[in-house]
């Protein structure tokens, strides 16, 4: 039985933007007048957690003195991919329009929504979109997400394509497959199907 739908993660998945974010970051910092800095490798451990977890792990307590810390990372998040840009991985922007004549193309991130519209804007990919959701958005867990995917669609069978362990959960709790892309952030997952390039991937799904 083919997929009716592919559902995408996306930092790790179909773009790295952890250098503009980092700028991001630093900036809302120096103007808080905040002794810490963040550093890309540090923001790469624990890329794919929602923007409130990223915080209480890299910046412990500073909810406690700026409430509005998440809003303005957001903001200053995408301002600094407007200026400096991301890296969208190999072959993802001409295979996903090819795999959109065959498949549905959902996207399903524990980012901010202002984040993901800025990822569509940028890639150009909204024609070929059939939907999304986000954790800025819908204020869920990841396989709530995929799961409200399915549902609103009427898809059948999806899989759910990111680069962690967390997400290979995230599909199985939301009863669907899941396929491993290995070039993002996440370590090898045993018995995981896994690609570590996207034309792969891509071939992969075209012969199903």
């Amino acid at each position: 039985m083919r997929y009716d739908a592919l559902i995408f993660d996306l930092d790790g998945t179909l773009w790295n933007s952890n250098e503009s974010c980092v700028k991001g970051w630093n900036s809302v910092l120096e103007k808080l007048d905040y002794k810490d800095r963040i550093t890309v490798q540090g923001m790469d451990l624990i890329t794919g957690k929602s923007v409130d977890e990223c915080i209480d792990i890299l910046l412990p307590g500073i909810k406690e003195k700026h409430n509005d810390i998440t809003e303005l990372i957001t903001i200053s998040e995408k301002e600094a991919i407007e200026k400096s840009g991301a890296s969208i991985y190999p072959d993802v922007l001409e295979k996903t329009i090819d795999l959109s004549s065959y498949f549905k193309i959902f996207i399903a991130s524990n980012c901010q929504e202002s984040y993901l519209l800025k990822f569509i804007e940028y890639s150009d990919l909204a024609p070929v979109l059939s939907g999304w959701d986000c954790y800025g958005s819908s204020k869920t867990e990841k396989h709530l997400m995929i799961s409200n995917i399915k549902r609103k669609n009427n898809i059948q069978r999806a899989v759910y394509i990111g680069d962690t362990a967390y997400d290979k959960e995230s599909a199985e709790l939301s009863g669907s497959d899941f396929i491993q892309v290995t070039y993002g952030f996440g370590a090898p997952i045993k018995n995981a199907t896994s690609f570590n390039n996207f034309y792969d991937l891509h071939q992969h799904l075209l012969k199903m």
